[in-house]
């Protein structure tokens, strides 16, 4: 199955419709779960796999308008950092997973719990849950569902979060308020971050100097 995730990464951004999007997101979930962790090692430093993969989810991460597609996101990153922490940490900090994760933590509950938009309405609704709709209206079983998404969010991120702190406690200094700083050995000097040869789409510029704002 390994020799899928290449494929799985590439015909993502290029389907249209939603739910093929989400039974490729599914297929991508259901191979990092039951890939050994040797394997999944093998698999993600050979080429620009690692890159690939870390970038992946920071986009998935940005697609605010889908709280599926979310969860998708810190499931597989908590995944991979599970059973090769080693490789990811550092990827996935240079990369904005770990500060998407934390923002998730840091999202206010009521806000989450009632979605602002139609689209927002409209994921919650068809997304599957374990709430009894019998008697529901609609509209109430929308928010019902929006309010189970978030609380998932908000699992999948600590777990996240938990995992890296506890693999990066010598590079990784934590701050006040419980975010962290950026090691310095990709922290860059005059306050402008090395870029290397990343193509991320949330720069690592950008998360240094948020974190410097949060922590002020």
């Amino acid at each position: 199955p390994a020799i899928f995730l290449a494929p799985l990464l590439s015909i993502y951004g290029s389907l249209l419709k939603s739910r093929t999007r989400q039974t490729c997101l599914s297929s991508l979930e259901k191979m990092i779960k039951y890939l050994p962790s040797r394997e999944l090692c093998t698999l993600m430093t050979s080429g620009t796999t690692l890159v690939r993969f870390s970038e992946f989810i920071s986009y998935l991460l940005m697609q605010n308008h889908d709280m599926r597609i979310i969860i998708v996101a810190l499931t597989l990153a908590r995944n991979v950092m599970e059973k090769v922490p080693d490789i990811f940490c550092e990827r996935f900090l240079r990369d904005g997973v770990i500060a998407a994760a934390e923002a998730a933590v840091k999202r206010p509950t009521s806000s989450a719990s009632r979605p602002t938009s139609a689209s927002s309405l409209l994921s919650a609704a068809l997304a599957p849950t374990a709430f009894p709709r019998r008697g529901l209206s609609p509209a109430r079983a929308a928010v019902e569902s929006a309010r189970q998404q978030s609380e998932k969010v908000v699992s999948e991120a600590l777990a996240l979060l938990q995992i890296f702190h506890a693999n990066t406690k010598s590079d990784v200094k934590v701050l006040s308020t419980g975010m962290c700083e950026l090691p310095s050995s990709i922290s860059a000097h005059g306050g402008s971050i090395e870029r290397h040869d990343s193509k991320i789409l949330l720069t690592l510029q950008n998360v240094a100097e948020n974190l410097r704002l949060l922590a002020s």
